[in-house]
């Protein structure tokens, strides 16, 4: 069935999956992407990223694209569990107040 009229009219005559598709379509046309390779994974990014990290300026693009290798690679999330550990062993050193 159709939906109710007072959906409006952009929805009347499409069914879930050309309601999904043209979504998809408005929010490819807003949003430029590029794709990168980086340690085998095949990755689409924003050409904009937090208003600062643009494509056309090429030492923020340099800096982007070096946090994505460091969080891509695979040697950074055992890290990042490694600083967590120490961390959470270290709160629960006890501490000697003078």
């Amino acid at each position: 069935g159709h939906p109710p009229e007072n959906v409006g009219c952009f929805l009347r005559d499409m069914g879930v999956f050309e309601i999904f598709e043209d979504l998809m379509d408005r929010i490819r046309q807003e949003h430029e992407f590029y794709c990168v390779e980086v340690h085998g994974k095949h990755l689409q990014m924003a050409k904009n990223s937090l208003f600062v990290f643009h494509q056309d300026s090429p030492g923020m693009q340099a800096a982007r694209q070096a946090c994505v290798w460091m969080v891509e690679w695979p040697v950074f999330e055992r890290m990042v569990v490694v600083c967590i550990s120490i961390n959470s062993i270290m709160l629960a050193l006890p501490v000697a107040y003078d």
